[in-house]
This record gives C-alpha cells, structure tokens and sequence, in this order.
C-alpha cells in the first residue's frame, strides 16, 4: 500500500464517512423540521395567507421529499389548497446530465377549492396578479426536465361562485391523473391519462399523449352524465324558461398540434342528450321533453372551418305549445319579453366578428316517435290539436343552399288520420316537389278555429286528401302546379250554442284536379256532393240559424282594422295572367235534403225539400262556354220542383237562360204565415210557378207566372201583425170562376244597377196587387170590361127610382163580374140627395096639388077643366093656400114664378120621403141585378141615407 493509500485511508475516508454520516443523520432526522419550517414561513410570507404543514420528511438516499398535511387557507380562514401527502423522487442522474430527472411526482388526496366572490374575482387573484416589470417580462428559456411519472390519487376539487344572482358549487371527488414520461428535450410524446366523477354521477375521462416541442396534443375526451340543471346560474340568464331536467355527454378524439402547419381538429365525435325538460317560470309541467338526443361522428377542424356528422337522432320528443288568448304565442311572448329586458345598449355592442365560410354537412336528420302539442286559448272552446311524427327524415344537408335535399314525414293525430309526405327541397333559390297524403283525418279536431269565424263546430267529418305540389321561385315570377284529389266523408257542422245541425253531407269528391300559377289555370274534372243536408231555421228575432252563426268577427288578439293601413300602397297585382280559367265539366248533387222551420210564429212553420238531384256539365270561365243545368226535388213529399236551361256563372259576362216550375205545393202549409200577416187561415190551396229568367251583359228578363189552384181563405186568426186591409175580399176578387188566381209578373232591369234587387221587386208587385184588390176592388173587376173604378156606384135622376139607360150596360157588367165570382157578395148603400131629390119630391108635389086644382074646377062645372091655364091654376092655389094675402096679377110671368116659388117653398118633404126614394132605388138595382142571374142572397140592401151627392148610390163588395 502507498503512502498516498494509507493516508487516504487514515485520513480521506473518515472524513468523508463523517460527512455521508452527517447528510445521513441530517436528511433523515435534521432536514424534515427546517424545510416545514421554512415552507410555512415562505409560503405565507408569499401569499399572505395562513399554512401549516403536518411532517415534512427527506431520505437522502433515495433523494426523495414527502411532505404531509399540507393545509393553506384563503384570506377569510377556509380551506384553499391542501394534500394528505406530497412525494417527489429526484434521480441521482440530474446530477450527471443536463437536465432534471425525477423519476416520481405524487399526491395522494390533493384537495382544492376555488371560491369567486361576488365581484366576479377568484378568491386566490392576488396572487395571480404579475409583479413582473415590462423589462422582466421576457420569458426564459423553459428548463430541461423529465418526469418519468407524475400521478394524482383520490383527489377532491371543490368550487363555489357567488357572483351570480344564485349561488353555485360543485365538486368532484375522486380525481385521479397519471403522467408517464414528459420530456422538454425532445418531441417524444407523454402518455397521460385524467378521471374525475362527482356525486351525481357526472364523470370526465380524459387520455392521450402530448409534446412539448411542438406544443401537440391527441387523444379522447369522454363526458357523461353532466346534469343541466346543476349549472343553470351560468345560462338562466340567457333563456326565457327553466331547464328541469337533462344530461349531456360528449364523447370524441382530438388532434392539436401548433406550429408553422397548426392542426385542431376533432374526429370520431359523439353528443348525446337524456330527458331534457324545459319548463315555462312558474309552470309546473314541462312544455318541452326530449328523452334522447344522439350526435353521431362528429367531425369539425378548426383550421379549415369545417364541420360535419353522419347523423342526428331525435327519439320521443314530447312539446306542447301555447297560444294565449290574444293569438300570440306563449314562447314567443316569452322570447320578446326576454329579448327586451336584456337588450343592451348600443355602444356596449360589439360588432360580429369576421368568420370564414363554414363548410358543413348533416348526412341524415331523424326524429321519431315525437309529440306534438297545441294548446290555444285564443279560441272558444279552446283548441287541442295532437300529433305523433312517428318519423322525420331529412337527408344530405349541407351549407350549399343550391344542393337538393330529400324528406319524408310520417304524422298520426292523436284524434285519428294520418299525413304522409315526401319529396325534396332546393334552399337557394326554392324550390320544391312534395307529395302530400292524408287518410282519415278528423275535422273536429280543427272545430275550435271555425269559431273564429263563425259561431258553429264541425261535429263529424274525416278528410281524404292526395296532392303532388311543385314551386320553382328561380325566375321573376313563381311557377307552381298542384295535382291531386280530395274527398270528406261524414260531415256535419252545428250552431253553438245548441249544437243543432247546420249543414251534412255523406260525401264530397273533388277532382281529379290540377292548378297552374302563373298560367293562371284550375281544372277539376269532377265534384260529387252526396246527401246535402242543412237546417234552417228562423228564430224569433227574425235572423237565421246560418245568419247568427255566419256573422263575421275578428280572430282574437286582431284589431278591426289594421294600424297605419291608409298609408300602405296598393299591393302590386300577382304575375297570374289575366286570362285565368277555371274548368268543372262535371258537377253533381245527389239525394239533398233540406229543412227549413220558422220559430218566429206562434205556430211553428215547417217544410222540407228531399230527393233534390241537380247536374251541372261542361261550366267553364271560357266567355262563350256555356253549362247544361238541370235540377228536380221534391217539397213537403208531394210538390215537384224541376229546372233546367243553361247557365255561365263563371264568365266576366254572366250568363242564364233558365226555366224553373214548381207544381202542387200545398198552401195549407203556409197557414202560420198567413195567419199572422193576413189574419186568416189557408183552408185550401195549391201553388203552381212558372219562371224564365234570362241574363245576358248585365240584363235581365224574367217572366214570372203564379197560379194559386182552388185558392180558399180560412177561419179568421187574430194576429197584432195582421194588415187591415180586406184580405178575404182581395182574395175573392183575384179568384176566378175555378177558384184560382194567376198573376203574370215579368221583370226586366239591368243587374249592373246597385239598387236592382229582384226579390224585391217580385214582393212589391205581389204587394201592390193585392192592396189595389183590397183597397180598389172594383178596378179590378172593371178591368175585365173595360171599365175602371165605374162599377163601384150607379147614378140616379133627381127624384128618379128607375136605373138610367146609360147606367144599365154597367150594371149588366157588374151582374157578369158577380157571376163569374160567386164568393163575392155586394152590398148597396140607397141614397137620396139633400139638395136635387128634395126639389124634385117638391116639384113632384106641387104639380100633384095644381092637378087637384084643375080637378077640382072641373067638377065645379065652371067650364072645361082642360081650358084652364097652368098659371090660373097657380092663381087659383096660390089663393087658396095664402087666402090672407093678395094674389099678386097673373099676367106677368115673373109674377107666376115668384108664386110657384112660394108654393114650392110651402111644400114639405120630410126625410122619410127621402129615405122611401133611396129604398126604392136600392131595390130596383137589386132586382136588375137578379134579373141577370145574380143570387138575391148575395146583394144586400144596407140603411138608405140622405146626403149631399145622393143621385150616386155606392156599392161595396164583401
């Protein structure tokens, strides 16, 4: 051995036994306490805030630091950051190279809890806040370390946010994350993987590698069962309902690298939603619940701006919608609302950020089994209308708006029928090709809208419908054409209140049809109308069942008239041309039926019209075309009702050429009517009609031909609505010696008139025959003869009872008019006058006593009685009847007047020799009219009279 050896030995080794011994002693027994210790001062010297540490312990050997109980608390004294236990292995290779090798980082329960005030800042800012100065600022270079494993056991993390309106917390517990072999020398990728799962059931699994030089990244990232609900402090703001229910989960692969060539993009992707409920505030139910939503292959890159997947499924939707009272939409009220309420100012908006063109596809969108609800309160009763889309597919959807897209839908209502339909669509410019089927749908479902316009209900009806549709918007005017068929079956609409049957019918077929835009064209080959049926009645107000429920109301929530409408232009008129034409070659109507029942009387009045058939063949719009109609029913089961002719209602010039006949309708029927209005009764009767209407360029010609058979008035009705005119009379008067009446009306007037209205003028002219019958019955009687009003009085000669040659002719035609009326009876009213039959009586018996005067003169044989004067005779009774007077000469024939003139004056005559005139008179007509063949029973004589104008005797008819 050397001397060098034997010093080295002796003196080296010991010391250096020493110096191991004292690291030794010192890591294990003398280092723990000085480095808890100093880490307790340093840290909260740093940070300001209190630390404790339970055991800090070192093994020199294995170059290995543990540190236990680690507690730091935030400036209000809770629990910030801590660890039940630390542990780093350092190799002893960091010594020998260049770079830091640890071949072990460790935390064993690391727990965090991470609070943000009420001012937004977490609870730990101040001690992210960079004390660095600007010349400090530039970053070093990052150290050369490798961490051969880094790994994070049974750790919590704990957050609390009250900033927001409602406070938030949440933690995850266990977390655990493992690194394997991160090296800052190389690119060499280090594995790692991370989990995280909170006591609902939300879990995070993370796994992958990544580099440092470049910074680059690839793995999977899965999130499951993230509850919405946890985290609606962060969004309630942001939507106008409540989120109830709902977790998510997201699943995908990832590939981040930056560099000169930077990749972000994500593969594999998946995104699905379990039992989303939304809720209205305040509601109870949810109005929207999806109980899976699946996102699948999911594919976006960030650097080319693209995104896409494979498919969307949508699986037991349930969403009920509302509409108020007002018409409006519940979620759109709550969205306006919302949107106003958090509308910002305008300088606090930020201007939308340029983006990139996004590419992006949906290769298929599906949704099945979904329901859908609508609750609309805007109608009375209110609306439910429920559909389940058994399914929805939509296939090829991209961001080009010019890429045809196929669909198919498949809807069942809740109340029975089905809607199918197929086809595709073009976005940009639009156009489509669908086919459209219903079968079977319920019109009741939609009854509550037909309130909106009506006060009725569609009780009963399914719809039939077929349609192939085709719109094209590519080009100044759309082109549209519809193909298709319809068909209702078991319709009926009723009144409300009261539910009474409007309107029936068994069947209606309509088409084939086919409609053109803008060639302007609608052709249906057929419409076929089975069993019609409606109710009519009138009520006691006088208005219809079908005139109340048929009065126009606006929609609930729409004004009567909309704001601002004066100031709006003129709509501009459609590129339809001008020639639009409509074509039904056949139209018909089988088995109609309709009643009619007038409750406005005290007896009700009820008829019915059945077996109603009517064909219409060949209508068309064309100018020159013209339809074959035809139509037969029946009314009250016995009266005929038949018309036929041609008919264009369609033309711009309308066009009829019509004849209508009704035949047998039973007056008896129409007794209600006429014993309210007329005050008698019908005791028998029939009607018969026969019309010819004519239309051409806006005028009409009709002739209108009524013939009451065997027409016979009945008992007499009281009735306050009765007229005072002599009805009977009139009716007697109108009827022939068969018992009918026929009235001949023709019309004609121009229907472009505003005030021409044909009724109208029927009931005016029936109105003024009658009233000229019962008010001037005997014009009517004359004008058989030629005569006028003259056979209502006879003229007599003053103090004559004998009928005058020149009155006789007319008493013959009057005696020929009661012959051929037999129900007429005549009533004469005997008169005598004041005035000219007075002075005739008077001269009558003046000329009787100047008889007796001559008489008497010749049986006093004074000579021949014949010889004396007529004025000796005056003489003579003028001395007589004035003995005390003196007898004014007699040679002078003024002198002879005044003595006749005062004889006359001494002559009375009373009434009674008036009223014996007037008698004799009436019964001298009456025997004349006798003579003629007329019944003594029907002439009365009423009470002779004495009036001025007498010699005119009046007669009246009953």
């Amino acid at each position: 051995m050397s001397r060098f050896q034997r010093i080295l030995l002796r003196r080296v080794l010991p010391v250096l036994a020493a110096l191991f011994l004292l690291y030794i002693l010192t890591g294990f027994f003398g280092a723990g306490p000085v480095v808890r210790s100093v880490m307790e001062s340093r840290i909260a010297e740093a940070t300001g805030r209190e630390v404790t540490v339970e055991r800090v312990a070192l093994n020199p050997l294995r170059l290995r630091l543990r540190i236990e109980g680690f507690d730091l608390r935030d400036l209000g004294g809770e629990a910030f950051l801590g660890w039940d236990a630390f542990a780093v292995d350092l190799s002893w290779r960091s010594f020998f190279g260049r770079a830091w090798v640890v071949d072990d980082i460790s935390f064993d329960r690391l727990r965090a809890r991470v609070v943000i005030g009420e001012d937004g800042r977490p609870a730990f800012a101040d001690l992210l806040e960079d004390r660095e100065t600007e010349e400090d600022a530039e970053a070093a270079d990052p150290p050369l370390v490798v961490v051969r494993s880094f790994s994070v056991r049974d750790s919590e993390l704990a957050f609390e946010d009250y900033s927001l309106d409602e406070f938030f917390e949440f933690t995850f517990s266990p977390i655990d994350f493992t690194l394997v072999r991160l090296d800052t020398r190389t690119d060499d990728a280090a594995a790692y993987a991370f989990s995280a799962t909170s006591p609902d059931g939300e879990s995070v699994e993370w796994e992958g590698d990544f580099s440092l030089l470049p910074l680059a990244s690839t793995g999977r990232l899965r999130i499951d069962g993230f509850a919405l609900t946890r985290y609606a402090p962060y969004y309630s703001g942001l939507i106008p309902f409540e989120v109830i229910g709902g977790r998510v989960g997201v699943n995908f692969r990832y590939d981040l690298r930056f560099d000169e060539e930077p990749v972000r993009r994500l593969t594999e992707g998946a995104f699905s939603m379990r039992n989303l409920a939304l809720r209205e505030p305040g509601g109870e139910t949810p109005f929207f619940f999806l109980p899976r939503l699946d996102l699948r292959e999911i594919e976006l890159d960030a650097v080319d701006f693209s995104a896409g997947a494979s498919a969307l499924d949508v699986d037991g939707l349930t969403a009920t919608l509302r509409r108020d009272d007002d018409g409006r939409l519940r979620l759109e009220r709550l969205w306006t609302e919302f949107a106003a309420a958090r509308e910002a100012p305008a300088d606090a908006r930020r201007a939308d950020t340029e983006l990139p063109p996004l590419t992006a596809r949906l290769d298929r969108l599906g949704v099945t089994n979904a329901t859908f609800r609508l609750i609309d309160l805007s109608t009375e009763p209110t609306a439910l209308v429920a559909a389940r889309l058994e399914h929805l597919r939509i296939e090829d959807l991209t961001e080009n708006p010019a890429r045809e897209v196929p669909f198919e839908a498949a809807l069942r209502m809740e109340r029975g029928g089905n809607v199918d339909l197929r086809g595709t669509v073009v976005p940009v410019p639009f156009s489509a090709a669908a086919e459209i089927g219903t079968r079977d749908l319920r019109l009741s479902t939609f009854s509550p809208y037909a309130g909106l316009f009506a006060d009725a209900a569609i009780a009963a009806g399914e719809l039939d419908f077929d349609l192939d549709a085709e719109l094209d918007t590519d080009g100044p005017n759309p082109v549209a054409a519809a193909r298709g068929r319809a068909a209702v079956r078991g319709f009926e609409a009723v009144s409300v209140p009261g539910f009474e049957t409007l309107v029936s019918f068994a069947s209606l077929e309509i088409g084939p049809f086919t409609a053109l835009y803008p060639e302007g064209s609608v052709e249906i080959e057929a419409v076929e109308l089975r069993e019609p049926g409606a109710q009519i009645v009138m009520h006691a107000d006088g208005m219809t069942n079908l005139q109340r429920v048929l009065r126009a109301k606006p929609a609930a929530g729409e004004p009567d008239t909309i704001p601002g409408a004066e100031e709006m232009p003129p709509p501009e008129a459609p590129g339809v041309s001008p020639d639009f034409r409509v074509s039904v070659p056949h139209i018909a109507v089988r088995a109609g039926a309709v009643r009619f029942e007038d409750r406005s009387l005290e007896t009700a009045f009820i008829t019915t019209v059945d077996q109603l058939n009517m064909t219409v063949e060949g209508l068309s719009s064309d100018s020159l075309a013209r339809a074959d109609f035809a139509m037969d029913a029946r009314i009250d089961r016995s009266a005929t009702l038949e018309a036929q002719g041609e008919i264009n209602p369609l033309a711009e010039d309308l066009f009829s050429d019509v004849t209508v006949r009704l035949d047998g309708f039973d007056l008896t029927t129409v007794t209600p009517y006429s014993g309210r209005y007329a005050g008698y009764g019908i005791d028998r009767g029939r009607l018969s009609l026969d019309l010819a209407y004519r239309v051409s360029a806006g005028s009409l010609e009709a002739e209108n031909r009524v013939v009451l058979g065997n027409f016979y008035l009945g008992e007499r009705i009281e009735s306050p609505d009765a007229t005072t005119l002599p009805v009977r009379l009139a009716v007697s008067i109108m009827r022939d010696s068969r018992g009918n009446i026929e009235l001949n009306l023709p019309i004609r007037g121009n229907l472009n008139d505003p005030d021409f209205r044909i009724g109208g003028i029927i009931a005016q002219a029936v109105t003024n025959i009658l009233v000229r019958a019962a008010t001037s019955p005997f014009s009517l009687l004359g004008a058989a003869f030629g005569r006028g009003e003259e056979l209502s009085y006879v003229d007599f000669s003053a103090g004559a009872t004998s009928i005058p040659d020149e009155e006789a002719a007319k008493v013959e035609d009057l005696a020929a008019a009661l012959l051929d009326r037999r129900s007429l009876e005549l009533e004469v009213r005997p008169a005598a006058d004041t005035v000219a039959d007075t002075e005739a009586l008077a001269e009558s018996a003046l000329q009787r006593r100047l008889a007796a005067v001559v008489r008497r003169a010749a049986h006093a044989d004074v000579g021949d009685a014949e010889s004396i004067p007529e004025d000796e005779a005056v003489r003579r009774l003028y001395a007589e009847t004035f003995p005390e007077e003196e007898p004014p000469g007699v040679d002078d024939d003024a002198d002879v007047s005044r003595m006749k003139e005062r004889l006359l004056d001494d002559v009375a005559v009373d009434d009674g020799e008036l009223l014996d005139l007037a008698l004799e008179r009436g019964r001298a007509l009456r025997e004349r009219l006798v003579a003629e063949g007329v019944d003594p029973e029907r002439v009365f004589l009423a009470s002779p009279c004495v009036r001025e104008g007498g010699l005119r005797m009046n007669l009246s008819l009953q």
